[in-house]
């Protein structure tokens, strides 16, 4: 894709971000109110575009390191592991000190998910991606269990668990936006850095190895970095799931395919996608606003079913 296509897709992204500023409310005729109401939307509007950029970023990552478009941090049970460490970290600490507990504890837990995925990849051999993915599956299944399991003994806590892990930007804080923001800009920045590597690492392991690039080190770090990325986002807007698989191969379909580009141009259409999920989601028909992580599942699952079906009728 020539430089003239990646304007245009810039553009498209941020006509979408200025047309969902357009939207906040500015009814509110007490000035008080209208400048509290606007400084919660930009704060909602920051986390949630943070948090789909670095979904973005970390999906197009990761199928680039196992060289399967299937993997993203919710597919690998990355998301699921910093939710089991937030829930208990949730049903642990006191309320007065929830604030640092929650995100120590989703990075703890995607942290200890990357060991056991690092563990799992290399028992099975690193070429075999497809391999890989089930073992993800498989800790995603572990963990939303140990999850369920955690739920029953937080007792009058599980209704705010239940809505936090089905993803929720609406007691985003002002300091969680910042840092959100933050670790998605630094995140993008080295995962960028790795971009050559990725481009090798999607050729091939052996190809890789001929570039002189160190597979097993190379692929370790970028898991390494993605999952601290997802424990960030997982701690800022609770469990949001498919966000990382849509954006990239959707670029990838598109031509991008250099990871220099693919992983930036992804984080953008990742951002761009979630904001529109929370304005979908804010305006729901139902009596109340439907928690992020149903309308991306509604709208991811069916593109991953498609997706599967497509890679089957690849192989024929």
């Amino acid at each position: 894709m020539n430089r003239r296509s990646h304007r245009r897709l810039f553009l498209v992204f941020a006509t979408v971000i200025v047309v969902i500023l357009a939207t906040l409310p500015s009814v509110v005729s007490t000035q008080p109110y209208r400048d509290m109401l606007w400084t919660l939307q930009c704060v909602r509007i920051v986390v949630a575009l943070s948090c789909g950029m670095i979904l973005g970023s970390t999906g197009a990552a990761l199928q680039g390191a196992l060289s399967n478009p299937l993997a993203d941090p919710y597919i690998l049970g990355v998301s699921a592991g910093a939710g089991l460490g937030a829930t208990i970290a949730i049903a642990c600490v006191s309320p007065l000190y929830l604030s640092v507990g929650l995100p120590i504890g989703a990075l703890l837990g995607s942290l200890i998910t990357t060991g056991i995925l690092a563990v799992g990849i290399r028992s099975i051999g690193s070429a075999n991606s497809t391999s890989a993915i089930l073992v993800g599956v498989s800790i995603n299944a572990l963990f939303s269990a140990l999850t369920m399991v955690m739920m029953f003994l937080v007792g009058p806590k599980i209704s705010w668990v239940m809505l936090w892990l089905m993803g929720d930007f609406s007691q985003a804080s002002v300091l969680q936006s910042v840092i959100t923001l933050a670790s998605a800009v630094i995140g993008i920045g080295l995962l960028s850095r790795f971009s050559t590597h990725l481009d090798a690492l999607t050729l091939g392991d052996d190809i890789a190895h001929a570039f002189g690039i160190p597979v097993n080190r190379a692929r370790l770090h970028i898991i390494t970095i993605c999952s601290i990325l997802a424990g960030i986002s997982v701690a800022s807007g609770g469990m949001i799931g498919f966000v990382g698989l849509i954006t990239p191969h959707l670029c990838r379909q598109l031509g991008i395919v250099h990871h220099r580009h693919l992983i930036l141009l992804s984080a953008l259409g990742s951002g761009t996608l979630l904001l529109l999920c929370d304005r979908l989601a804010s305006v729901s028909i139902f009596s109340t606003a439907l928690p992020i992580g149903v309308v991306t599942a509604l709208i991811g699952a069916p593109f991953f079913i498609g997706l599967l079906y497509s890679r089957r009728h690849d192989s024929l």
